[in-house]
Formats: C-alpha cells, sequence, structure tokens
C-alpha cells in the first residue's frame, strides 16, 4: 500500500522505470499490439461463426433473449409472425 502522499512519486518513478530504455517502450508497444491482435481475431473468429450460421452478432442476442422469454413463460412461441401475401393480392389492390 502506497501512503497517499507518495503516490505522485510513484507515478514518476514508475514512468522512469517502464521507459528508462528504448526495450521498456518496445516491451509496452509489443505488449499492447499483442493484447490488440488477439481481441481482434477472437472478435473476427466469433463473426465468422455467426456469418456460417447465417446470423448477425444482434439476431443472435434477440434470439437468446426470446428463447429466455419463452422459458420463463413471459411470451409464447409463435410459429412464422409473418403475413404472407401473394404478389396477385397485391396487384389485385391497384
Amino acid at each position: 500500500m502506497i501512503p497517499r502522499s507518495s503516490s505522485g512519486w510513484f507515478l514518476i518513478m514508475l514512468h522512469a522505470y517502464l521507459f528508462y530504455s528504448w526495450w521498456g517502450v518496445l516491451g509496452i508497444f509489443v505488449s499492447a499490439l499483442f493484447l490488440a491482435v488477439r481481441l481482434i481475431s477472437f472478435d473476427s473468429l466469433y463473426h465468422l461463426y455467426a456469418m456460417l450460421g447465417n446470423t448477425t452478432t444482434i439476431e443472435g442476442w434477440e434470439k437468446d433473449k426470446v428463447a429466455t422469454l419463452i422459458r420463463r413463460g413471459k411470451i409464447r412461441e409463435i410459429k412464422f409472425p409473418y403475413v404472407c401475401i401473394s404478389l396477385s393480392f397485391i396487384f389485385f389492390l391497384h
């Protein structure tokens, strides 16, 4: 635990320790680069998985939410919620 009065001094010493040489700067840069590449690769793999399943990210979240609401009994399951109207009926209206 660092005393409150010396926290500024601790940050100055930490800065001096990390940026003492180019090796420290390079180490911080490589660490940040590794973290960014890792996060982007996980995100890309997830989106590839979603594309193979023919869904978007938000659509997957909504499907999970609806499945949870059905399981809890808040809503009931609907087979196909859209009204299918044939094109001949639409042209008949004009």
